[in-house]
């Protein structure tokens, strides 16, 4: 997926979004948030730049959910260290 957002700077903005979503949707399966939020930030801003306001917020929703999940683990993991 790398090297195809390398390549995606020529898209026009709709192909854009949505591989740049796809890109934060992977980061996201794979416990990897800080990689792919830059892309998610990037995906809500070419989509509501162009007036999608129904996927605009979805990038969003799957990271703040990875970053939920992270703190319950972390929160678990404290816990039985006490």
């Amino acid at each position: 997926m790398s090297m195809r957002l390398r390549h995606a700077g020529d898209l026009l903005p709709h192909p854009r979004a949505k591989l740049l979503a796809a890109h934060a949707y992977e980061c996201y399966l794979t416990d990897r948030m800080e990689t792919g939020s830059p892309s998610c930030s990037a995906a809500r801003s070419l989509w509501a730049g162009i007036g999608d306001r129904v996927r605009s917020p979805l990038p969003f929703v799957a990271l703040a959910d990875g970053l939920v999940r992270r703190a319950d683990d972390e929160a678990q993991r404290y816990a039985t260290l006490r």
